[in-house]
């Protein structure tokens, strides 16, 4: 009874805003109010028109604005969507991205963008003055080595650094399929590949930054987005199974590597810059993966079902690889037919 007042009311509105084409509009009624939609009373905006229209709705001293997107034709019909339910204040109750995270505005958002920035200002300070440096030489040497500018010098390179350095290589790829679609800045904001693609360089150094810019919700994606570079490679589950065993066997390796690869490689923790660096980098990366995952998670609607691995997110690398390879497809409401 409450949604037939509900959509009634809104009829009228729309029926106000322009007689003529009151017979082919229908109305949205999904949007949610958080409140029994029966006690609303609607009152069209002096300024209202068809295609792009306001609406406030008032209920004894609460007060909430409508702002209708513009009407769309599917089929016979022009359907009037809301694209955006706000309180008189400007606080998004419900939008039309596809989801995920936020509104990301206010106070709340700014704060939390410039404490990402001062722990990206702390790390960077960390990395150039107060890490080791002692060996700088060896660290080019260790950097030759691993991708093979030094391969027949004599030298065995140590176990544990040569996993981790391959390992590193692996991060982005997960951070890229957490990162597209679900965690991208809604319409209009900083775009996601610039630091993507640097991630495969300098790891967190690249996507700390995005994450201070991130604001949420992301858009939709089309369906040829989906079928197109990065989306059909990122969304692919035998991706997602190659990155979870690769990288589980490079885990594993390291483990069991003798006590005197572990003796060489802390060494080189205390010495070397480069290696320093790249550990507390492995660390940021895994500490921060379970927040990404819980983004991605809320977005495909799989909060429900698939909470039990959130715990196992906070195993480094295994569980946000595994969570990809088990995460369900894109919801419908993030897709779109065309952009």
């Amino acid at each position: 009874m409450a949604t037939a007042t509900w959509m009634s009311a809104m009829a009228m509105a729309a029926t106000t805003a322009s007689s003529s084409h009151a017979s082919r509009l229908s109305l949205a009624a999904s949007t949610r109010i958080g409140m029994t939609p029966a006690r609303w009373r609607v009152e069209p905006s002096p300024r209202r028109e068809l295609q792009s229209g306001t609406f406030v709705m008032k209920d004894g001293a609460m007060s909430r604005r409508l702002v209708w997107g513009g009407a769309r034709r599917i089929g016979g019909d022009e359907v009037l969507r809301p694209s955006a339910l706000k309180s008189e204040q400007g606080g998004v109750v419900d939008g039309g991205d596809g989801g995920g995270g936020s509104d990301g505005g206010g106070a709340l958002s700014w704060v939390s963008s410039a404490v990402v920035f001062a722990f990206f200002g702390a790390l960077v300070a960390y990395a150039a003055v107060l890490a080791p440096g002692q060996t700088p030489y060896r660290d080019q040497y260790f950097i030759e080595k691993l991708v093979g500018l030094r391969s027949n010098d004599g030298f065995a390179i140590n176990t544990i650094l040569w996993c981790e350095f391959f390992i590193m290589g692996l991060w982005p790829m997960i951070y890229s399929s957490l990162i597209l679609p679900s965690g991208r800045n809604k319409k209009g904001g900083v775009p996601e590949w610039p630091f993507l693609i640097l991630s495969f360089g300098v790891g967190a150094f690249a996507l700390l930054p995005y994450f201070a810019l991130w604001k949420p919700p992301p858009p939709k994606v089309t369906k040829q987005e989906l079928q197109s570079f990065p989306f059909n490679v990122l969304e692919n589950k035998l991706v997602s199974v190659g990155v979870l065993l690769s990288g589980s066997a490079l885990l594993v390796t390291a483990a069991l590597a003798g006590a005197d690869q572990w003796t060489e490689m802390y060494q080189y923790f205390r010495e070397s810059k480069f290696i320093h660096v790249m550990s507390i980098d492995f660390l940021t990366l895994s500490t921060l993966a379970p927040f990404w995952v819980y983004n991605d998670m809320a977005t495909r609607k799989w909060l429900d079902k698939g909470s039990w691995l959130l715990p196992l997110t906070l195993v480094p690398y295994v569980g946000p690889a595994l969570y990809l390879c088990l995460r369900p497809s894109l919801p419908v409401s993030m897709v779109e037919e065309e952009s």
